[in-house]
């Protein structure tokens, strides 16, 4: 079984497996992270997919020459890509689009 660090610069080399398992070895991660969450008109689902948005953009950011640990990183990555979601799902700023009624009403 691979190391996190060798999957990771697998990954940046456009290794498609290699990212496969690194979002399924930390997919239960972002899910328990998710469960922190509530955004407001989407479903469980959708909030499991920003997370799975930030653990991507971990993966593509992370330099294992760094010392850091991936696990915590990952989670930091995973909170800020949610907390994004759920601030412009509030924000309200495409409320009008959203809540429009067709002409022939």
């Amino acid at each position: 079984m691979e190391s996190i660090d060798e999957l990771i610069i697998k990954a940046k080399n456009n290794d498609e497996n290699a990212m496969e398992q690194l979002l399924q070895r930390f997919k239960s991660k972002v899910t328990a992270i998710s469960r922190e969450y509530f955004l407001v008109g989407a479903d469980f689902d959708d909030l499991i997919q920003e997370g799975m948005i930030g653990l991507y953009k971990a993966i593509n950011v992370y330099d294992p020459n760094k010392n850091h640990n991936f696990s915590a990183f990952a989670s930091l990555c995973i909170h800020r890509q949610l907390q994004n979601a759920v601030k412009n799902a509030n924000r309200k700023k495409n409320s009008p689009l959203n809540s429009y009624l067709p002409i022939e009403y």
